[in-house]
């Protein structure tokens, strides 16, 4: 909108709109990332002297704390959305690190975060897409769910783990299969 409307951005505006856009395409990787996207970060990165958005990114993503010292309902929540298809409703979290260090301390702590969200949101199965953006891989952590081994293609690590290679993106990736 400031390009088209002809308005000059700032350096902090740049940044800020940047990050944004970094934040959204986890650093240009996601599937949802756009060639408008690539463009428009190459300007902003321009602007806001960012020489390099890899490190950027990377900078940007370590700087949350780890999944072990975070409430793991504030984690599962804050990107916590439901569906319904076929008469099935299900709910998935997203949250995204830069290490899965931590995941085996917190798991029986977050399956039972998704118990809650299940009853809460009268879901019949809830899960947690835990994606790490520098691998560019993700551990999903569900509810039991008796028709998922039909549905899910992913490797199975333990009991309500699985291993997601290449997932990157919940809507693209996960929400299909699901």
């Amino acid at each position: 909108q400031y390009i088209r409307n002809k308005v000059e951005i700032d350096k902090e505006t740049a940044l800020v709109l940047l990050s944004g856009i970094i934040n959204d395409t986890v650093i240009m990787k996601s599937p949802t990332c756009t060639q408008r996207d690539k463009e428009v970060v190459s300007i902003l990165a321009n602007i806001a002297g960012i020489d390099s958005v890899k490190e950027f990114g990377k900078t940007m993503f370590s700087g949350g704390a780890s999944i072990t010292t975070q409430d793991a309902r504030k984690l599962i929540t804050a990107d916590f959305k439901t569906f319904e298809e076929y008469g099935i409703k299900f709910g998935i979290g997203q949250c995204e690190v830069t290490q899965f260090q931590g995941i085996e301390d917190v798991k029986a702590q977050w399956i039972q975060v998704l118990e809650d969200m299940k009853k809460e949101h009268k879901l019949q199965w809830a899960m947690i897409v835990i994606t790490n953006i520098i691998l560019e891989d993700s551990i999903m952590l569900c509810t039991p769910y008796p028709e998922k081994e039909k549905l899910l293609q992913y490797k199975k690590m333990s009991d309500q783990q699985y291993f997601c290679p290449g997932v990157l993106s919940r809507k693209i990736q996960i929400l299909p299969e699901v």
